[in-house]
């Protein structure tokens, strides 16, 4: 039986954007709490959305749908889910492809499944099984898809009942390794990426015949873990690394490191989406565990991918997409929808390059009473200023000198998202958001 698809109070629907030096993307969802993991939206048109991922309260698969341009979302997950969905794709007018895995009973082997949907997700039939877990589909048309997953590449031509290993790792003398995205520039020329030998090397493929055949084009012998790709034209394609992107301008003859910014010494975690809305912008988000904190970036730059600024911050971000230059969603942990309809606003500086041991904690969060902020390293001369989601200070608090903790009563305040921002004379050193219930 489908779950009756419902946000909590904290997966508040707002329709105001940020202002402000968080002003770039108006929040559609989240739930901090727990909710979900949406692991990749894909667009339809200029109201229609898809979202695939796993819910952590049910521990099973979650597929959901707007129509209306993310106002609401309904849940279409197919009855007999598997516990997360990790991609999907659309073949034709209303067919939908979309792939997840499960832990089989059979010697604690990993399966996958194909699902297929005629009618825009309000059914789903049952397409080809894999023995291994997948992560990514790309279908070529309504009856040709190609998977990547856990060592091989696989094309299907029926969905339903057919499938060949088109390659694997073993092919280039590799026990074992992981491929985590495949897209096309054209029906015939593709590109996969992944990463082999314990994680630690990454590896980009290419075909030229629709995905028939696969060699490799890059395999670089430094540390590398590759997690997506964007095929900007023939020559150009960016590879998301871990604090890095991975760029070649003449077809993969050539490779450059591209670093990321990093939050003092703070690794950023694996770039997880990338795309370019024209030849000179790009969008990318990343997600980053560190330690307890799971935390994610958006990324932007405006030179062609040479420079990335971080534009925002939020919890660990998955996928980017866009439907022209100006409309895109982002979707992450905790059940988190982002979009922009004014091609995500200004680079904003300054608003997340602090240190890292500039930072803030406070607890409880979420609350309903009061709100504890505790500067972790003493700042001469420093505020705190508490923002509503339409940017408006609502409280300033001095911190007295030689005090690093504030009580904040939020009783007042109605439920919603806030955010606390740490302030210097001249900069602003870190931000955090909390929710009141």
């Amino acid at each position: 039986m489908h779950r009756i698809f419902t946000y909590s109070l904290f997966c508040i629907m707002l329709s105001t954007m940020y202002t402000q030096a968080f002003a770039q993307w108006k929040v559609l969802s989240w739930n901090p709490e727990g909710g979900s993991a949406y692991y990749k939206i894909k667009t339809k048109g200029q109201d229609t959305a898809f979202i695939v991922g796993k819910s952590r309260s049910y521990s099973e698969g979650v597929v959901i749908k707007t129509v209306d341009g993310g106002s609401s979302w309904t849940d279409i997950t197919p009855a007999d889910c598997v516990p997360e969905y990790t991609s999907i794709d659309i073949a034709g007018s209303n067919r939908l492809c979309i792939i997840g895995g499960y832990e089989g009973l059979s010697n604690n082997r990993l399966f996958s499944v194909l699902m297929v949907s005629e009618d825009a997700g309000l059914t789903w039939m049952q397409g080809v099984d894999f023995q291994e877990m997948v992560f990514d589909i790309h279908c070529i048309d309504e009856n040709e898809c190609i998977v990547a997953g856990n060592n091989h590449i696989y094309y299907s031509n029926d969905l339903f009942t057919h499938k060949t290993v088109q390659w694997s790792f073993t092919d280039i003398g590799i026990e074992f390794g992981t491929l985590h995205q495949v897209d096309f520039l054209d029906k015939n020329t593709g590109f996969a990426c992944g990463f082999y030998n314990n994680s630690t090397r990454g590896i980009v493929l290419k075909s030229t015949d629709g995905g028939f055949n696969w060699d490799v084009l890059y395999k670089p012998e430094i540390y590398s873990r590759f997690y997506s790709l964007y095929v900007l034209n023939q020559d150009t394609i960016f590879i998301g690394g871990q604090d890095c992107m991975h760029v070649t301008t003449n077809g993969g003859d050539d490779w450059e490191r591209i670093a990321l910014l990093k939050k003092g010494n703070r690794n950023l975690g694996f770039v997880r989406s990338i795309i370019f809305v024209n030849d000179s912008t790009g969008f990318a988000v990343n997600q980053n565990l560190f330690g307890y904190i799971n935390e994610g970036s958006i990324f932007k730059t405006l030179d062609y991918g040479r420079n990335w600024t971080i534009q925002d911050t939020w919890d660990g971000l998955y996928s980017i997409t866009f439907l022209d230059e100006y409309t895109g969603y982002i979707v992450g942990d905790y059940s988190t929808i982002l979009m922009t309809t004014n091609g995500g606003g200004e680079i904003v500086m300054g608003v997340d390059e602090f240190d890292e041991n500039r930072s803030l904690d406070l607890y409880p969060n979420p609350t309903n009473l009061a709100i504890t902020i505790r500067s972790l390293v003493f700042i001469p001369r420093s505020s705190i200023f508490i923002y509503d989601i339409f940017g408006r200070i609502l409280n300033e608090i001095k911190v007295p000198q030689g005090q690093s903790q504030t009580r904040i009563d939020v009783s007042d305040y109605p439920a919603g998202i806030y955010v606390a921002v740490l302030k210097s004379e001249r900069d602003i050193l870190d931000r955090k958001k909390f929710v009141v219930k």
